[in-house]
C-alpha cells in the first residue's frame, strides 16, 4: 500500500528501530559538544530513499504517472520512433504506453539501445502496436519508444518528491533495517 511520510516522520521512524526513541523524560544529560545525530539521520534516510527508488524491486516502490509533465517527440528517435521526455523528478522509468498501442512496454536499460534501434529496420522484428518496445536513451533523461505516436497515455516511474518527503511502499520500511549508520 502506498504511504506518504514527511522528512520528521520518517526520522522519528528510524529513530525508533534504533531505539533512540522514546527519549527518557525522568532524567537528562546536555552535551555542548558531539554530533548532530538527526542531521546525521537525515541524510542516511535521503541516500536510502534514493537507492530504493533506482535500485529496487519495483514491489517496494509507489510508482506514479508522469505522462502528463513529459515531452513527447513524434519521429525523431533513431529508426523513427518517439523520443519521449521524463520531467526531472523521474528517477527510474518502468513502463510507457503510447496512444494507439494495445499495450504498454517495459522500459529497457540504455545498455540495448544499439540493439532496439537495429531491430527497427527490420519489417520481421521491428515493434508493432501489439508489441511495442521502449528503451532508455544514454542521457538517463529521455526514452525511445517504437512504433511512433504523437501522444503518451501513461509513464509509470519511480518519483523521487524531493529531500522533505519519502513517497513509498509500505513493506520498503523493512529495508530500513539494512541501513547502515
Amino acid at each position: 500500500m502506498k504511504t506518504t511520510k514527511t522528512k520528521r516522520e520518517m526520522l522519528s521512524y528510524l529513530r525508533t528501530l534504533m531505539r533512540l526513541e522514546p527519549q527518557r523524560s525522568d532524567c537528562t544529560i546536555e552535551y555542548t559538544d558531539g554530533i548532530d545525530t538527526d542531521a546525521l539521520l537525515e541524510d542516511r534516510l535521503r541516500q536510502w530513499y534514493l537507492d530504493i527508488l533506482r535500485n529496487a524491486d519495483r514491489s517496494y516502490i509507489a510508482e506514479e504517472d508522469v505522462a502528463a509533465s513529459c515531452g513527447v517527440r513524434p519521429g525523431d528517435a533513431p529508426a523513427g520512433g518517439t523520443v519521449i521526455e521524463l520531467p526531472e523528478r523521474a528517477v527510474r522509468v518502468f513502463e510507457v504506453r503510447l496512444s494507439g498501442w494495445t499495450s504498454a512496454a517495459e522500459v529497457f536499460p540504455a545498455n540495448v539501445l544499439r540493439s532496439i534501434i537495429r531491430r527497427q529496420g527490420n519489417m520481421f522484428m521491428a515493434a508493432t502496436a501489439d508489441a511495442p518496445v521502449a528503451v532508455m536513451n544514454g542521457d538517463g533523461r529521455t526514452v525511445f519508444a517504437y512504433p511512433s505516436s504523437g501522444q503518451v497515455e501513461s509513464v509509470k516511474c519511480a518519483a523521487d518528491t524531493g529531500p522533505s518527503s519519502y513517497v513509498l511502499d509500505e513493506s520498503a520500511l523493512s529495508l530500513l533495517d539494512k541501513l547502515k549508520i
